[in-house]
């Protein structure tokens, strides 16, 4: 690894740099055997897995003094002795048995143990920040993540033309890494290192029906539904002067574990065909024949996220009483093939056409549009969320028009922005502003106890209904991101290919 960042605009920047050379070993063994009686297979099996980073590493101290800026980040290898890394040999057996119920139908049971390799950053890497001090260093001993994973399912078939799939899972995940601070009492010691004290699983079902042949119709639709929970060991932050800790001990929310959070989505594809023998025949040429029109939907509830009125956050929640309280916008897409194949004597020749987003359905990018933290707030504070979000709270971070908003949502397209403001418990302000700002006192909407007035000049008189209707269904009080070039992707676009197999 070579790589960096340079800044001479702003020298006090950390602008870390990144140099490291390592060359890690691994490899596996699987052993499988197959057993049947009866109707019966059962598939056993283990694999074997080694995994050796090699090499040596560093010998230090949690405020180890060789990270401060005085001895220097490029000065770590005379200063800190090294060991050899450990090396890691992990065993996980594999189960798969599946047996007939009866003609039509079948039980199936699936567990297996699973090892994967941590990313190779926060194993070997050194940052090396402007100061000269270490600001992240790695961990090669960090043990291979674990998965143990349960499915019980049943398949049934209907009619000789659909295949009914039915299925529960259950994955538990542990040993994921987790960065870890270590501040030394006079500050001069501030780095980063993972730790293998993150955990969680996933649980859920899913129902699926399959139609695989048939002349002119043929796809699958399947629905899942899955709940996710995390949750970690240890503490993120360890100060080195005992007051300091005594303190992030008594407010932090570390520890906590994440509710379990529900995440369905679901996806259908239908094909529709024209069989080879279709349509007129023009001295073997059948334009109506062979022709697929492939149809792809999806749908994914939004992600659960904490807003604590100032931050977004999608781990665990930083303000006791509440978490996970807004849903992001759900997510829908259509995609479409159109293709027909042409046999020749060179072999198949396919035409065909790709249409991602049909409907060009316009997605908000949940963070690439917002050019800071301050931006987002502005957004998120704007919406009309549902009165009992900050229900967890003895009051609200701050005043809100109650509604059925989620994050994800925005203005529509070439709509001018009308701020609504909302008024303490004294009474309405005017805001203060010029002619061509957003906050002139003529041009907000101020709402209280349910009613909407607008600022004359003098005084604030009820707003004209049909004008606040209309505001509030072009969500024209919603303060879009200011990086509007990066607020939606994925808008509809069409492709056109041939595909000549030989």
């Amino acid at each position: 690894m070579n790589y960096g960042e340079e800044d001479p605009f702003f020298v006090h920047h950390a602008n870390p740099k990144y140099r490291w050379h390592r060359k890690p070993q691994q490899g596996a063994v699987y052993l499988q055997s197959k057993l049947e009686f009866r109707g019966l297979i059962a598939n056993l099996g283990v694999r074997l897995d080694y995994f050796n980073p090699s090499g040596e590493w560093y010998v230090y101290e949690p405020y180890d003094r060789a990270f401060t800026p005085v001895i220097g980040a490029d000065e770590i290898d005379q200063v800190l002795s090294k060991e050899p890394v450990d090396k890691q040999l992990t065993l996980s057996p594999r189960l798969g048995i599946s047996f007939p119920v009866s003609e039509n139908s079948k039980l199936y049971f699936n567990y297996g143990h699973f090892r994967q390799m941590p990313d190779p950053v926060p194993l070997f890497e050194v940052e090396r920040i402007s100061s000269g001090a270490v600001g992240r260093i790695g961990n090669p001993n960090l043990p291979l993540q674990k998965t143990v994973a349960y499915e019980l399912g049943f398949e049934q078939n209907l009619f000789d033309m659909f295949l009914l799939r039915l299925a529960g899972y259950y994955r538990d995940v542990s040993l994921q890494a987790r960065n870890i601070n270590f501040q030394s009492i006079d500050g001069e010691v501030n780095y980063w290192v993972a730790r293998p004290w993150n955990y969680g699983d996933v649980r859920g079902f899913e129902i699926s029906l399959a139609k695989n042949r048939g002349r002119w119709i043929q796809g699958f639709i399947n629905y899942t539904y899955m709940s996710r929970k995390t949750g970690n060991f240890g503490f993120q932050y360890n100060y080195e002067n005992p007051v300091q800790q005594q303190q992030y001990l008594l407010t932090t929310t570390d520890h906590y574990q994440s509710k379990p959070i529900p995440e369905p989505f679901a996806r259908f594809n239908l094909d529709f065909v024209t069989p080879d023998d279709y349509g007129p025949n023009y001295n073997g040429f059948r334009p109506l024949a062979g022709w697929r029109l492939s149809l792809l939907g999806e749908w994914r509830a939004g992600q659960v996220l904490t807003w604590t009125g100032q931050e977004l956050v999608e781990g665990i929640s930083p303000v006791r009483g509440i978490e996970h309280n807004v849903r992001w916008k759900d997510y829908y897409n259509f995609d479409l093939r159109l293709s027909k194949t042409f046999t020749t004597n060179l072999g198949e020749v396919q035409f065909f056409m790709d249409v991602t987003n049909v409907f060009n359905i316009r997605h908000m990018n949940r963070w690439s549009g917002f050019t800071g933290p301050d931006d987002l707030r502005d957004y998120l504070q704007s919406l009309h969320l549902p009165a009992n979000t900050f229900e967890g709270l003895d009051s609200p971070p701050y005043q809100f028009v109650p509604g059925n908003d989620k994050p994800g949502d925005y203005r529509k397209p070439g709509v001018e922005f009308v701020p609504i403001v909302v008024c303490p418990p004294a009474g309405c302000t005017p805001a203060v502003g010029s002619n061509d700002d957003p906050n002139d006192p003529k041009r907000p909407l101020y709402y209280r106890d349910g009613t909407y007035y607008r600022y004359n000049g003098s005084d604030f008189v009820e707003a004209d209904p049909d004008f606040v209707k209309k505001v509030l269904d072009d969500k024209a009080y919603i303060d879009m991101p200011n990086a509007d070039f990066f607020t939606f992707f994925n808008p509809r676009r069409v492709f056109f290919g041939l595909r000549v197999s030989f």
